[in-house]
């Protein structure tokens, strides 16, 4: 048993904890600037120093106090100076392990390595540390020898890289245009804080003159809205470009090797025997150009937004299946045997049709209480339909394609969610409650919506609507199971008022 301490460039994120005290030597020397000038702060520099010395000794420490080791069968992790914390995990329970390498970071041959379990959080990983890339590929090496199980007979790797314009096709549909926004002004603000809050006006001045000189006749501040939108969008576009690029997928006996990134170098090595489900997505224009997405759902995998999470960036409908084939045929979808009946559209459309009728309401009743404002609010309400039209579409395409089938131990699950069309191939196994619910509506044709809870770091909930009780019933092995007898909604209303009466 070795015990090794993380990469010494970690005593700066150590370091960052304690900036705070920084706020001392800065106020006191603001103090004794403005009470004595220069002079007087010159002749007790050394308190400030001193702080800074603190600062600096509280970031070693801390750095001494962390590390880890292999024990046998077990990963041991410990920090803390006042406060220690051991962390014990055993090897045969990490689900998934990446090593991410940044640019900046390469020339000091440091590398940032997570290791995750099906029960730990959903939002840190149960190992993350700082480490020398040697220290961390021997880590990688010795679970993904582990990952594999030694019951299995020989298997032959088989490899998986993805055509360029299908990254390109998965960076697109993935793209937010918030994030891009959210993005820009946190670069924008970082140069300001730089190089002064006169240079990050300046710049936002320069985008606001562009905007109007590029209106065409619309309203500059629809205008603005439309560039801001578009321009967040490319630049989301771009980073999820640089961090898909060069996607490489090799699958062994019970595990699959993940690489792949530009200025950013990210591998992975994930159980398969302990994935949550397959996640198959569709967007209402992959849909019809017969395009599909394949992501896993595992601990760890995907949780930082950072994370190269696809399996299958974009490919043909035949491809993807041809891909799952050779990647994951454990999770194969099949077949839908169970789906909702031609009555139960309008539980689909519902609420997809009141976002398109109260969007060009608001906007007439706004126009009305602001008519200054009107030329905007029309663009701006015209945008907005967009979005509710293309909801509507994927509701329409959701009741086309929705239900419910198995294939021996794994059910496939096809709903909408939001924007995207979501075909779930998940394990009997992983299931971990179904509900079977019934408003008073489906009373009378016996009628449910399923929903089928999975946990892996936290709860999933999938929802599948107005599928038949008795087939839904009968498919998740209740043979036992009596659905209610069929109740008349108007004799029930008769019996309420009679009971009231």
């Amino acid at each position: 048993m070795i015990k090794r301490r993380p990469h010494f460039i970690s005593i700066l994120s150590n370091i960052g904890r304690f900036l705070i005290l920084l706020v001392i030597p800065l106020a006191r020397g603001l103090l004794v600037s403005l009470r004595g000038g220069f002079q007087s702060w010159l002749a007790s520099a050394w308190m400030d120093i001193a702080v800074v010395a603190l600062i600096v000794a509280m970031g070693v420490t801390a750095w001494y106090c962390m590390g880890y080791c292999l024990d046998g069968s077990c990963l041991i992790a410990w920090q803390g100076v006042v406060f220690r914390r051991v962390r014990r995990i055993p090897l045969e329970n990490i689900s998934w392990a990446s090593i991410v390498r940044p640019w900046y970071l390469r020339p000091f041959r440091a590398v940032q390595f997570r290791a995750d379990t099906p029960g730990g959080s959903h939002k840190d990983s149960d190992f993350s540390m700082l480490l020398y890339r040697s220290d961390a590929d021997y880590l990688f090496t010795v679970l993904d020898r582990l990952l594999p199980s030694l019951k299995d007979p020989p298997f032959s790797p088989r490899e998986y890289r993805p055509r360029g314009l299908y990254v390109i096709i998965l960076s697109a549909l993935t793209s937010n245009s918030l994030a891009g926004i959210l993005l820009a002004s946190a670069a924008i603000s970082r140069v300001g804080d730089l190089m002064g809050r006169e240079f990050s006006e300046r710049i936002y001045g320069t985008l606001e003159q562009l905007a109007r000189l590029a209106a065409f006749g619309v309203p500059p501040a629809a205008a603005a809205l439309a560039y801001l939108l578009l321009g967040g969008w490319a630049l989301a576009f771009a980073a999820n470009l640089i961090r898909n690029k060069n996607l490489f997928v090799v699958r062994r006996a019970n595990s699959l090797f993940i690489r792949g990134g530009i200025l950013t170098h990210r591998s992975y090595t994930l159980d398969l025997s302990q994935v949550n489900y397959l996640d198959i997505r569709q967007s209402v224009s992959t849909k019809l150009l017969r395009l599909q997405s394949a992501f896993l759902h595992t601990a760890g995998y995907g949780k930082n937004k950072e994370d190269v999470s696809a399996l299958i960036p974009a490919a043909k409908n035949q491809d993807a299946a041809q891909t799952l084939q050779i990647l994951a045929p454990e999770l194969i979808p099949s077949p839908r045997s169970i789906q909702p009946n031609l009555g139960a559209i309008m539980k689909f459309l519902l609420d997809a049709l009141w976002c398109c009728v109260l969007v060009p309401a608001g906007s007439w009743l706004l126009c009305r209480l602001a008519p200054n404002w009107a030329p905007v609010i029309r663009y701006i309400g015209l945008i907005a339909m967009v979005p509710a039209l293309w909801f509507l579409t994927v509701r329409v395409l959701d009741f086309k394609t929705s239900g419910l089938s198995r294939d021996g131990d794994v059910f496939t699950l096809r709903y909408s969610h939001m924007f995207y069309l979501h075909t779930v191939v998940i394990p009997k196994k992983r299931i971990v409650a179904v509900c079977f619910r019934q408003s008073v509506l489906q009373w009378g044709d016996q009628k449910c919506d399923v929903l089928i809870y999975s946990r892996c770091e936290g709860q999933t909930r999938h929802h599948l609507k107005n599928l038949d009780l008795k087939d839904c019933a009968l498919l998740f092995d209740l043979p036992g199971y009596i659905p209610p007898p069929k109740r008349d909604f108007f004799a029930f209303l008769k019996k309420k008022k009679d009971e009231t009466a």
